[in-house]
């Protein structure tokens, strides 16, 4: 269904038998309301990393403290959905490159003959644009024992706990990975991330 989401999970006797969804963007206001749609065998929820445990959630599968807080009633009682998130930090600079910049854009969008050329150059040689990750330089950044003194003086005692459980042992484990990666997707305005 276009320009749908699901809103939650129907759950009637400990059973999932349906979803309820809602328009992303109702065009009036006579279709800002949800539809049930129910289910002959399954349903599987993949909303990605952060909607699934939201959709769970607001199905009334969560943590009862958590889902009671915000007036949602506890339909199964299982706290570890959406705890443990942990935030993967990613930001694109973006540039603009010449019209004639060699790009991954093509091949990104599934372009026939662009997969199939590039295909063919890794199955034969093993080179071009598949051989690499892009990444063309990277560091890792771990902070320094002295650093970490003066961190406890911040108002954030998390990062020590943080670190101690978790980055202390661990020296191949960055804090911070900042890497450079190459400009293969390229917009029809020439800016390349």
């Amino acid at each position: 269904m276009c320009n749908t989401k699901v809103d939650k999970v129907i759950i009637e006797n400990g059973r999932a038998v349906g979803v309820r969804v809602v328009p992303t963007k109702p065009l009036t206001p006579d279709q800002d309301h949800g539809t049930i749609i129910k289910v002959r065998k399954q349903i599987i929820v993949s909303c990605g990393t952060l909607s699934s445990p939201l959709v769970l959630q607001r199905s009334g599968v969560g943590d009862p403290e958590k889902l009671k807080a915000v007036g949602v009633e506890t339909v199964i009682n299982l706290p570890g959905v959406g705890a443990n998130f942990q935030d993967h930090y990613l930001t694109f600079a973006t540039y603009r490159a010449k019209p004639n910049t060699e790009t991954f854009d093509d091949f990104v969008r599934g372009d026939p003959a662009v997969q199939k050329k590039v295909f063919d150059q890794w199955n034969i040689n093993g080179t071009g644009p598949l051989a690499t990750n892009g990444i063309e330089a990277g560091v890792k950044v771990r902070p320094t024992e002295e650093e970490l003194k003066q961190m406890d003086s911040w108002p954030c005692p998390e990062f020590r706990s943080g670190w101690d459980s978790y980055f202390k042992d661990k020296p191949d484990k960055p804090v911070m990975h900042y890497s450079v990666i190459a400009g293969w997707c390229k917009s029809s305005m020439n800016q390349a991330a």
